[in-house]
Order: structure tokens, then sequence, then C-alpha cells
């Protein structure tokens, strides 16, 4: 469900022009309007949820040092889909 009056829900949607720089059925993903950094990035799901705990539909995940299984020592995480829905084809 979107909702109407979240400005994210608009950006992700195309109701107010963005850059973006992926977007397929689920996700919209954009360059900040107001960088904190050069290439800062807003991964938008186009469908309302007020936290991540709302997305049942996802896992994300971030593991920190070899003890917690990460293998890539380079920051970074993952957004899963739990297979109801297909994520970054």
């Amino acid at each position: 469900m979107r909702d109407d009056n979240c400005i994210f829900c608009k950006l992700a949607n195309g109701d107010i022009p963005t850059n973006s720089i992926y977007e397929d059925e689920d996700f919209n993903v954009i360059l900040d309007a107001s960088p904190a950094t050069k290439g800062h990035a807003l991964i938008l799901p186009k469908q309302h949820y007020a936290n991540m705990f709302e997305m049942m539909k996802y896992n994300v995940l971030q593991n920190n040092g070899e003890v917690a299984g990460q293998t890539v020592f380079h920051f970074h995480m993952h957004l899963k889909s739990t297979g109801i829905i297909k994520v970054f084809r």
C-alpha cells in the first residue's frame, strides 16, 4: 500500500522527478537530492513501510567480522527476499 502523504512514496513511485539509478516493480534507487557525500543514494520500496520491521518480506543482513561470517572485508549490506517477491533481478 502507498501512503499519499509520504514524500518517499511519491519519490519511489515517480510522482516527483528524481535521479533514478535503478528501478524495478518493487524498488526505486535514487540519488539523494541533498547528498551527505558524493554518490549518496536512497533505496526506496514502492510500498509504504514506516520502518524495517514492517518489511516482513525482506531480511536485511550485515555481518561484522570473521566471527559473524563476514568474508569480504569491505562494509556492505544484503537485502534478501523471503521468496514472496523477486528483488533486483
